[in-house]
């Protein structure tokens, strides 16, 4: 998971987490592409220096910006897109999750409900 669960039930931006993420989804794809002969070890190493370069990386936005920017030049490696889309999706539940505590806290249990649907 690209958060991890924090004081006050919070989810908080993993900037390692999200690294490892698109690192392994990186080298599964070059492995690939490599074995595939669609590069050759040149273009792949340059590849791997400018994927490298696009780090760290401060906020979700970041992230997908510089990710964009990446497979748009290098579409072999349009899966990390598909990484993005699940921190994406990972942050929205987080905040409906914390918007929905904190209603049902206050015993405002309709507002909560409605949150959800």
């Amino acid at each position: 998971h690209a958060y991890r669960y924090g004081d006050r039930h919070r989810y908080m931006f993993n900037s390692q987490t999200i690294k490892n993420n698109l690192e392994s989804e990186f080298l599964t794809q070059l492995i690939y592409v490599l074995k595939q002969s669609e590069i050759d070890t040149p273009d792949a190493k340059l590849i791997t220096k400018e994927f490298l370069d696009l780090f760290p990386m401060q906020s979700l936005t970041e992230v997908t910006e510089k990710i964009s920017q990446f497979t748009k030049k290098y579409p072999l490696f349009k899966n990390l897109n598909i990484i993005i889309m699940q921190i994406a999706e990972e942050e929205k539940t987080s905040a409906l999750l914390n918007k929905m505590r904190g209603l049902l806290k206050n015993n405002q249990v309709d507002e909560a409900i409605n949150l959800a649907k």
